[in-house]
């Protein structure tokens, strides 16, 4: 079951996410994400290091992905217990890649299958 605060967020970042990047509080994810680690605070800017810098890369490549894939990824990407931009990046990041892939679907069929990768 989701948190209350999460339903009544998520249709605000969904709209957002249409025009930006939504806003993730990066320190609560990554203190709660530091929790229980054996170095807590090495992790936690760790953690904050990597958010911050996933949400720069967002920031200048936002309008090159589609609004579905923002939609969708943002939905996924925010609505957990851990909201993170490193993963609505990977995410729309995949998606992107998904799309670009029957291009290379020959390629692929030329290798014999016990050289393929499993």
């Amino acid at each position: 079951m989701l948190p209350v605060d999460v339903l009544v967020l998520t249709p605000y970042l969904l709209i957002a996410a249409a025009d930006g990047v939504p806003k993730i509080d990066v320190n609560k994810t990554c203190r709660m994400s530091a929790q229980g680690s054996s170095t807590p605070s090495q992790d936690l800017q760790t953690c904050i290091t990597a958010q911050n810098s996933a949400r720069e890369e967002l920031t200048k490549e936002w309008r090159t992905y589609s609004a579905a894939d923002r939609q969708r990824c943002t939905s996924m990407a925010v609505s957990g217990y851990f909201p993170s931009y490193v993963e609505l990046i990977v995410c729309l990041q995949i998606s992107r890649d998904l799309k670009k892939m029957p291009e290379h679907r020959d390629s692929l069929q030329a290798i014999p299958p016990a050289k393929r990768r499993r």
